[in-house]
């Protein structure tokens, strides 16, 4: 974890360790947890009406969430990811996090609800809407300088920054070693220190046949390579269900594209990735594709299961070379709007150019 990573967590750090566990596994033969159901009448009491107002404290904060953002797919999806962590630490301490959280609280700020319960908000945000050709007109162009990804050390630090497909969504599509395609629906990056951090919406787009396999017959969820600190949290979050991954997510604007959410952490000094991310979205859950070891960490599984997992997951990745090589382009984004200049309407019928409306058919 690097120094920057870890000031952005330090409210984390000052909670109690009591506090961070999840009181599900701390719970005796009777059902109680120990140390409060030990503590006098009066101490109780008072921990109960804290309890209460931290609670309020959650749900404004939830419900704030749910309704800020400019209300385009990007920014959204950023807020479905903080209300899931708030829940989290409202319901479970600290230490049932998903892995995603490692990728996506970058674009978070960590703070405290009344000194003592963690929480994350969005960090400051500036929304953008890009025209696709337009754009991959420009960082083709024969008339443009080389991109240096190190030019983006000059983005304001700890700012989001959203960019918007125009259009239909379907207008921007890739091709990937799978076979389907893949469409993009917006980009989002921020820059802590000397690391970018991004975040691509889109979806990989199946056959007729492939969807109705993945809608007819979700798989069971296993909890058997889950952390043993989550797993008396998620089996209660099964228990309100079927306890299967549930059916894809489509992504907003299409029939058969399973939402999906690319990201990663680029180095601009080194130009390098740190890791990347893929997570394909069910109704219940993620499914979930990264190079990260971390991952590994906690599992219960002996070190050649834990070797063939990486070997297969490595593998699975390849397959979604393109979304990688994507993402390097679509970080010249800035660079782009860097470059384009507003012309009013009036300019433009003064100067005597020929315009023509043209207008175009379809949803979006």
């Amino acid at each position: 974890m690097n120094e920057d990573r870890k000031k952005r967590l330090l409210p984390i750090a000052r909670i109690h360790p009591i506090a961070r566990g999840d009181h599900r596994n701390k719970l005796d033969e009777r059902g109680k947890v120990p140390f409060i159901d030990n503590m006098r009448r009066a101490e109780r009491r008072k921990l109960k009406r804290e309890a209460k107002r931290i609670s309020v404290g959650y749900v404004k904060l939830i419900r704030s969430l749910q309704k800020s953002g400019c209300g385009f797919p990007i920014d959204q999806a950023i807020r479905e990811f903080a209300v899931e962590y708030n829940h989290r630490f409202a319901s479970s301490g600290t230490e049932t996090q998903p892995v995603n959280f490692d990728y996506m609280e970058p674009f978070c700020e960590v703070g405290l609800i009344k000194d003592c319960a963690p929480c994350v908000r969005i960090a400051p945000e500036h929304n953008h809407v890009f025209n696709v050709s337009d754009f991959f007109n420009h960082i083709t162009s024969s008339e443009q300088p080389e991109f240096d990804p190190i030019a983006l050390l000059k983005l304001p630090n700890d700012k989001i920054w959203h960019f918007t497909t125009n259009g239909h969504v379907m207008d921007l599509r890739f091709a990937m070693d799978t076979g389907n395609e893949f469409v993009v629906s917006g980009f989002s990056m921020i820059r802590r220190g000397s690391s970018m951090h991004w975040i691509l919406l889109g979806g990989e787009t199946l056959s007729p046949e492939e969807w109705k396999e993945r809608t007819d017959a979700p798989r069971k969820l296993d909890l058997g390579d889950v952390p043993p600190e989550k797993r008396a949290f998620l089996n209660e979050a099964l228990e309100r269900g079927d306890r299967t991954i549930g059916k894809p997510r489509v992504l907003e604007g299409t029939d058969r594209t399973i939402r999906a959410i690319v990201c990663g952490e680029f180095d601009l000094t080194s130009r390098k990735h740190i890791g990347r991310c893929l997570l394909m979205e069910s109704d219940n859950s993620f499914e979930v594709l990264c190079d990260n070891p971390e991952i590994f960490r906690t599992s219960d599984l002996k070190a050649g299961e834990i070797e063939e997992m990486r070997s297969i997951m490595i593998e699975r990745m390849e397959e979604y070379a393109v979304l990688w090589n994507l993402s390097d382009g679509l970080l010249q984004l800035p660079d782009y709007f860097s470059r384009a200049y507003a012309i009013s309407m009036e300019d433009l019928m003064e100067s005597g150019l020929n315009i023509t409306r043209v207008s175009k058919g379809g949803r979006g």
